[in-house]
């Protein structure tokens, strides 16, 4: 029960994010993650990520790298990013399950026992999703998973979101991989930047 209400902890102070990068990152994300591991202890763990192969190098020696720690002092406030504009259309939405990550809710029952098997879900609208807060973090950094590539912008929003405990339940049994981790941990942030826009009082009320 104590890990239970950990995790749901965890899930409550994640914050819904999106992530624009280069077409050469997408094309180069790992998708088996049979090849590395989120066990901090394992030989093929975070620590060892960029000693697995050449091309994962910049895992370990990268500066760029994330996730990074969004409550550090060095956070700056500003109101001069402007506001996010979405322009996402209708398109085929299909499901996977990863083993260790897929999206779209409404379906994860019936996606919990078919890892790496496609659903095909129709047409979906992006523009349906709630963000509930213009304020978001922006900065550089990388993909959390090998090859690790740099030059990622990432704009995370800034609003809190919340899942049900059967939700809960549903993902832990959908995306269960035998370990008890399934995140990077924690990058060091070195000189980068690391911006909080906040919208000012005029702009909040248009």
């Amino acid at each position: 029960m104590h890990k239970l209400m950990a995790d749901i902890k965890n899930l409550l102070f994640i914050a819904l994010f999106i992530i624009f990068w280069v077409p050469f990152a997408i094309s180069q994300e790992v998708d088996d993650e049979r090849e590395f591991s989120y066990d901090v202890n394992s030989p093929i763990g975070p620590d060892h990520w960029g000693e697995i192969h050449p091309d994962w190098s910049i895992c370990t020696h990268g500066d760029m790298q994330s996730p990074i720690d969004l409550t550090r002092k060095r956070i700056q406030t500003t109101s001069k990013l402007g506001r996010l504009d979405r322009d996402y259309k209708p398109t085929n939405t299909t499901l996977v399950n990863r083993g260790h990550d897929m999206m779209m809710e409404p379906y994860l029952k019936a996606l919990a026992s078919t890892r790496g098997v496609e659903t095909s879900l129709g047409i979906t609208d992006p523009q349906q999703i709630k963000i509930g807060s213009r304020k978001y973090y922006r900065y550089i950094g990388s993909l959390t998973t090998p090859p690790c590539n740099q030059s990622v912008i990432w704009t995370i929003i800034g609003k809190v979101r919340t899942v049900s405990l059967e939700q809960l339940l549903i993902i832990r049994e959908a995306v269960h991989d035998e370990v008890g981790a399934n995140a990077r941990p924690v990058q060091a942030l070195n000189n980068r930047w690391l911006k909080l826009y906040t919208p000012d009082d005029d702009d909040e009320t248009n």
